[in-house]
């Protein structure tokens, strides 16, 4: 069930709620992500955002494969392992997500549009 948070009061005047969120250290406001729950009844922190060091875990690729002739980019990469990811652009909906896999990388990038893709944070 989806509550209305239009009209929704706090016992925090707006001051009181900057005031907290103030990080002294960095002179900015801190502040953190969230969204409510497919319930509707709680709030979730957002997933993390793709960090450096994950980042760093994508080095060891290389880029073998790269189709760009539609509105969904695919650019496939692989390791010396013959370990694999794919990642998908979608232009239109601007969202990129990614499949990955330990072996036959081949197979895989010929049958990319029908792999099972997720957000950086899941697949690795």
């Amino acid at each position: 069930m989806s509550v209305n948070r239009r009209n929704a009061h706090t016992e925090f005047s707006k001051q009181q709620i900057l005031n907290d969120s103030f990080d002294r250290d960095y002179m900015m406001l801190g502040n953190e992500v969230l969204t409510e729950n497919e319930a509707g009844d709680a709030l979730v922190r957002q997933k993390p955002i793709a960090t450096e060091a994950k980042q760093d875990t994508l080095s060891r690729y290389q880029t073998e494969d790269f189709d760009s002739l539609t509105d969904t980019v695919y650019i496939g990469n692989q390791d010396e392992d013959g370990k694999w990811y794919i990642k998908r652009i979608c232009i239109s909906s601007e969202t990129v997500d990614y499949a990955k896999g330990d072996t036959d990388y081949s197979t895989s990038w010929t049958g990319r549009t029908s792999l099972t893709y997720g957000d950086f944070n899941s697949i690795f």
